[in-house]
């Protein structure tokens, strides 16, 4: 996988239960990793939650940990599949369900507007009739 594919991150929550969240893969660069350590080591003060460089990482908010059920505690040894997807209304679902409320409002407008769009198109048409 490389940066900005589109990858859906599951969850087994039961025998045959498992949730999904799609998101967009980045990668952490340096800079990241610096800011996040900091920040992180200065509110919590905790040395495990620090992004290492001798192990791979997964940084996932508070917001897509809820939508997944993963627990709050030990998430050492939890088991994500990430798998990469294609599917472009996943990608629409994706951008619906993100964490920042500009990106869902903006996605809201651009549906409504190509709706519209289609919907002028037809019209248009039929009246060439």
């Amino acid at each position: 996988m490389k940066f900005n594919d589109f990858v859906r991150v599951s969850f087994r929550t039961g025998k045959r239960k498992q949730k999904s969240i799609y998101v967009w893969l980045r990668f952490i660069d340096s800079y990241y990793k610096t800011f996040y350590n900091s920040t992180t080591d200065q509110r919590f003060h905790d040395p495990a939650l620090l992004i290492g460089e001798e192990h791979k990482s997964i940084v996932l908010c508070k917001f897509y940990r809820v939508k997944l059920g993963l627990p709050d505690c030990g998430l050492d040894s939890i088991d994500l599949e990430i798998k990469k997807s294609s599917n472009p209304f996943k990608k629409i679902k994706a951008l619906y369900h993100s964490p920042d409320s500009m990106m869902r409002t903006t996605t809201v407008i651009s549906v409504i507007s190509v709706t519209m769009g289609i919907i002028a198109l037809i019209l248009g048409v039929l009246s060439l009739r």
